[in-house]
Order: structure tokens, then sequence, then C-alpha cells
């Protein structure tokens, strides 16, 4: 959980990264993260998504 701004989707953008680079994880990119056309509008997060 956080405050708006805080980084939240670009630490999970992060995380994914060097997971995806260990061949632990697939590499979900920062614009990948939000999909529903208002968070992307908006550029925020407003309902969680499931990355693997």
């Amino acid at each position: 959980m956080g405050h708006v701004d805080h980084g939240k989707t670009t630490l999970t953008a992060a995380i994914t990264k060097v997971l995806g680079l260990q061949g632990l994880a697939e590499a979900t990119d920062f614009d990948e993260i939000d999909k529903a056309p208002e968070e992307k509008e908006r550029g925020i997060t407003i309902a969680t998504a499931h990355i693997e």
C-alpha cells in the first residue's frame, strides 16, 4: 500500500525486470501494468493488477 505517486508501479516494474533477467519471471514494462483506459489517461493505478 502507498499514497499516490509514491512509486508503487515503478517499483513493481523494476522488480519484474530484475527477476526477468534472472529467468525467474517475465519482465513487465511500466506502461503495461496500468491497462484500463482511465488509468492510462490519468496516469494512476486504480485497480489492482496481478503480475507474474
